[in-house]
Order: C-alpha cells, then sequence, then structure tokens
C-alpha cells in the first residue's frame, strides 16, 4: 500500500514540476499559486521517499555484501544491514506520518479563550497553569509567541 501511493506522489510531484516549468504557466496567476503551493507541499514528502528508497538501495547492497565469501566485509556488512534497518524504520515511521491526509482547515489560525469558570482561587490557578502550557507550546512549536 504505501508503495502505490509513493508513486502516486512522485508521479504528482513531478507533473506539478513541468505545470511550474511551463512557460504558458504563468498566464493564470491563481492557478500557478495553487500548483506552487502544491509542490511546497509535496517536497517535504518526495525527499523523505528519496531517503527512504536510498536506505532501501543501501541495505540490498549491503544485503548481497554479506552473502560474499569475504568474512571482513561480511561482518562490516552485517552491522551496516543492522544501522540502516534502524534508519529505515524511523523514515518509514515519518514518511507514514507525512502520507496522513491533510486537514483542511489545519492551516488557518484560531481564536482560543481561556477564563476561569467557578471554583474561585483554585480555578484562576488551573486556568494560569493551561495558558502557561498552551502558550509554552505554541512557543516550542513555532518558535515564538503567537499570543
Amino acid at each position: 500500500m504505501i508503495e502505490s501511493r509513493i508513486k502516486q506522489i512522485e508521479k504528482r510531484y513531478q507533473e506539478l514540476s513541468e505545470r511550474l516549468n511551463h512557460p504558458e504557466a504563468f498566464h493564470n496567476i491563481s492557478e500557478i499559486q495553487k500548483t506552487a503551493k502544491e509542490h511546497f507541499d509535496l517536497d517535504e514528502v518526495v525527499r523523505k521517499i528519496k531517503l527512504y528508497q536510498d536506505a532501501v538501495r543501501q541495505k540490498e547492497e549491503a544485503i548481497l555484501l554479506a552473502a560474499g565469501p569475504d568474512t571482513s566485509i561480511k561482518s562490516l556488512a552485517q552491522v551496516e544491514i543492522l544501522e540502516l534497518e534502524k534508519r529505515l524504520f524511523e523514515v518509514e515511521k515519518e514518511l507514514k506520518i507525512l502520507l496522513l491526509p491533510k486537514d483542511p482547515n489545519g492551516e488557518r489560525n484560531a481564536i482560543v479563550e481561556i477564563r476561569a469558570g467557578t471554583g474561585g482561587e483554585e480555578a484562576k490557578l488551573f486556568v494560569a497553569d493551561l495558558f502557561r502550557m498552551y502558550s509554552r507550546y505554541i512557543e516550542k512549536k513555532h518558535g515564538k509567541r503567537k499570543l
């Protein structure tokens, strides 16, 4: 399943690249903006796909080396296979996350209001803690305060 999805994404990325490189594409600004945004969104996925494919290729080469007669190369290849399996696991995990469907409202802004309800001083303390946690999360995720 993941292989077919990868092929679809690579094909779509190639189509978008060709569309962006075509001189007639610049006659319709709104269309070129949509195409450029989709191309940009797929760029990170395509880079991870390339890393994944490189790791698979390197693992296959290491397996061939491990099957050879030379014992010193065999041991080096087996160590490399273990390292590549770890890298493949990590890249595949990241790739699966990138392949999840995007939320259409995910990039929109939101207004969040945090207020203390009934409960007096404890409610105020809880809201202060909640605000601090949320603002630190935003700061960590975006590198600056957006509040």
